[in-house]
């Protein structure tokens, strides 16, 4: 048989959109097929980094391939924030295929008064 003629990747990115609503990121990514308990986000208040890993439904030996888009195996995302967010009140969900990550942009409201001496 023909040598397989499509590129293998050894960990894939994840395809997203960012985007501002309100006071808050809205991060929105496909992640069809992947269970919640094989995803890992970790947040700073200046990135965030999305890893995470999807399994193969079912075997097929490589030679039997015509051609292969699906991603399966690990992949990762780091975006750096173009704000800091509070790390405290971040949500994740899982709905539809989708991740969304709602991450709140930390609000610089502290005001300290100080007399001269």
């Amino acid at each position: 048989m023909e040598e397989n003629k499509f590129e293998s990747f050894p960990q894939a990115t994840l395809p997203c959109d960012l985007y501002l609503k309100g006071n808050n990121f809205i991060f929105w990514a496909p992640i069809a097929g992947v269970k919640p308990q094989d995803i890992e986000i970790n947040v700073t208040e200046n990135t965030l980094t999305i890893k995470g890993k999807r399994d193969k439904i079912e075997k097929v030996e490589e030679d039997n391939y015509f051609f292969q888009e699906c991603f399966w195996g690990e992949f990762q995302k780091t975006l750096k924030l173009p704000l800091p967010i509070n790390v405290d009140k971040v949500k994740a969900e899982i709905k539809d295929g989708f991740l969304k990550i709602t991450l709140p942009r930390k609000t610089q409201t502290k005001t300290k008064t100080i007399k001269p001496q």
